[in-house]
C-alpha cells in the first residue's frame, strides 16, 4: 500500500477548510451590520462619530454635506471668540469665520453627547455644519467639539 493521499480526500478537506472560512467571514459581517444598526437606533449619543448616521435618512450625509447643492456647508477651527450669541473662529489657513447660534443650534461634546453654549470656550477646537446668510456670518446648524 502506498501512503500518498487520495486525491479526492486531498479535494473534500480543502473545500471544508474553505466553507469554513466563508462560514466564519460571514458571521464577522453579520455582527458588524448589527453593530451598525444598533448604533443607528441609539441617538445622539453616537450621532457624529459617523456622519452618515446623523438624523432621519441620513440628515449630514444626505443633506448637510452636500454644501454646494444645499447651501449648507462645514467649517473647523478654534474659538477666538465669543459672546451670547456669536463666535467667530480662526481655521486652518487662519482665516477668522463668524458664526452665528440660533435657537435650533445643536451642540455636542467630544464623546457625541448633548452640550450648551456653555461648553464652548476660547481656544478649543470645533467643527461647524450651517449655511452662510447674505453677510457671509455662518448660521450654526450643528457644533461639534473636537
Amino acid at each position: 500500500m502506498s501512503d500518498k493521499p487520495n486525491g479526492k480526500h486531498q479535494t473534500s478537506k480543502i473545500l471544508i477548510a474553505v466553507l469554513i472560512g466563508l462560514f466564519i467571514l460571514g458571521i464577522g459581517v453579520f455582527a458588524g451590520l448589527r453593530v451598525n444598526h444598533f448604533r443607528k437606533i441609539r441617538g445622539d449619543r453616537l450621532v457624529l462619530r459617523n456622519a452618515g448616521n446623523f438624523g432621519p435618512r441620513g440628515g449630514i450625509s444626505g443633506r448637510m454635506m452636500k454644501g454646494k447643492q444645499s447651501g449648507i456647508n462645514h467649517q473647523s477651527g478654534e474659538i477666538t471668540k465669543i459672546t451670547d450669541n456669536s463666535l467667530v473662529i480662526k481655521n486652518s489657513d487662519n482665516k477668522e469665520i463668524n458664526l452665528a447660534i440660533l435657537d435650533d443650534t445643536s451642540i455636542y461634546t467630544k464623546d457625541g453627547s448633548i452640550a450648551s453654549i456653555s461648553d464652548l470656550k476660547t481656544g478649543i477646537k470645533i467643527n461647524v455644519f450651517g449655511r452662510p446668510n447674505s453677510a457671509g456670518v455662518v448660521q450654526a446648524k450643528i457644533i461639534k467639539i473636537q
